[in-house]
């Protein structure tokens, strides 16, 4: 997310929290902790309710409120918020107040989701596989870690059953109680498949010969803020993986840039790497031209600015293909699109997220915060990404069929691109 939690904010929020929150520091590590809220009452609903609704007001980065009427939202849901009886009630009614202005970056997240942001959960774990959903179904994308190997699943797999229930059954249920056809992105998250480390899940699956399998997983940390960055050699071409814009990610490249520098291709591979801190996509760019570049522009309510990265004089100077995917977000959006104008890459993949705007995080007096939309961004050609995402300039189309041969269709596709320009 761009510019979600700045490191700057880090240390302006620890001096606004409120008398519901407290600040632990243990060595290097911070911890945020909820104390409990004094009585919830009409006057802490109200309270809550009209800085949310005035901030967003005064704050939010588009006067005209994304074509919505600002002030019949909040007609229709100030009758919601005085039937609130509990504060994740409000809480609840609030999130749904502000997604009516249909952006992102505006939501309300409670202390627990702060410092889960912030640090890092230390009891949540990853199960390591990537899905996606293919006719329907949720079909095995690929691995976060080389651990799952030893479980025997294989790229392009069918997801068929979570702890003996059935996929087509969770599915059912959720159409009967909404009332509505499930979409392809509500099947993944319909599975609930989160959990902490140690945590252990069944899934069955049917693999290519359409004999069912179940293996047992097991959670595991979730290293994506320490090791944001990893680096293959496929012969002479450089898949660099990275997860996260973060510090971590920035002393690796700086490190690793040596060895990259006689790769005679870059491949970045951007897919689900949400973003991350501010202005970190730049310093990777500072590493792919010698020229001073755009980052485009922040517009804000009353002002717009302008962000340049100057280049290095030791750069690196051979083609880069970036690989985008629909969860690709915020700093990752940033970064295809200014090299993809400036000519500088090769975008492969398909449409990324269009989640892009500049974002503040205001202290509420139930010990949660309103994260506030502030600026939106536009590109060096200007243009508008947010809700629009990048688009790639050779698309990835795949079926079943094609994961079910083991390849990553994505990669496959940039290494045919790197073969035909190098004749």
């Amino acid at each position: 997310m761009r510019k979600f939690f700045f490191t700057s904010l880090f240390f302006i929020l620890i001096y606004q929290l409120s008398a519901q929150a407290v600040v632990i520091q243990e060595g290097n590590t911070i911890r945020i902790v909820n104390q409990p809220l004094s009585v919830f009452n009409d006057e802490l609903k109200m309270k809550t309710f009209d800085q949310v609704w005035n901030t967003i007001n005064d704050s939010y980065f588009d006067q005209n409120f994304n074509g919505k009427d600002w002030l019949r939202i909040k007609e229709k849901y100030l009758p919601l918020i005085e039937k609130c009886s509990s504060v994740d009630s409000l809480h609840f009614v609030l999130n749904n107040m502000v997604n009516e202005l249909g952006t992102s970056h505006l939501g309300i997240f409670t202390m627990d989701q702060v410092t889960q942001i912030f640090s890092g959960s230390p009891t949540k774990g990853i199960m390591g596989i990537q899905f996606t959903c293919i006719d329907s179904k949720v079909i095995v994308l690929g691995f976060t870690d080389d651990y799952n190997k030893k479980y025997g699943i294989s790229i392009g797999d069918e997801l068929i059953a979570v702890n003996k229930v059935n996929v087509k059954d969770i599915y059912d249920n959720y159409e009967k109680i909404n009332n509505t056809k499930i979409s392809d992105k509500q099947r993944i998250n319909q599975l609930h498949l989160q959990g902490n480390i140690n945590d252990t899940r069944f899934l069955t699956f049917k693999n290519n010969k359409n004999k069912n399998y179940s293996v047992k997983i097991k959670y595991v940390k979730n290293t994506t803020a320490s090791n944001p960055f990893t680096i293959k050699m496929i012969d002479d071409v450089a898949l660099i993986k990275l997860k996260t814009f973060n510090m971590a990610y920035h002393d690796k490249l700086k490190s690793a840039f040596p060895k990259l520098k006689k790769a005679k291709a870059w491949i970045l591979d951007l897919r689900n790497n949400p973003g991350g801190g501010e202005n970190l996509e730049g310093s990777f760019i500072q590493y792919v031209s010698s020229d001073s570049v755009s980052l485009g522009s922040q517009i804000f309510r009353d002002q717009i600015y302008n962000e340049i990265i100057n280049g290095k004089s030791d750069y690196y100077k051979g083609p880069i293909i970036i690989l985008i995917n629909e969860a690709s977000g915020s700093a990752s959006e940033v970064l295809a699109a200014c090299l993809q104008e400036k000519k500088r890459a090769v975008i492969i993949g398909k449409k990324s997220a269009g989640r892009v705007l500049s974002s503040t995080m205001v202290m509420l007096p139930t010990g949660a915060q309103l994260q506030l939309a502030t600026g939106n961004y536009m590109t060096p050609e200007g243009n508008i990404l947010e809700g629009v995402g990048v688009q790639p300039d050779i698309p990835v189309i795949y079926d079943q069929n094609t994961l079910k041969n083991g390849e990553d269709p994505y990669i496959s596709k940039a290494l045919e691109y790197i073969k035909n320009i190098k004749g």
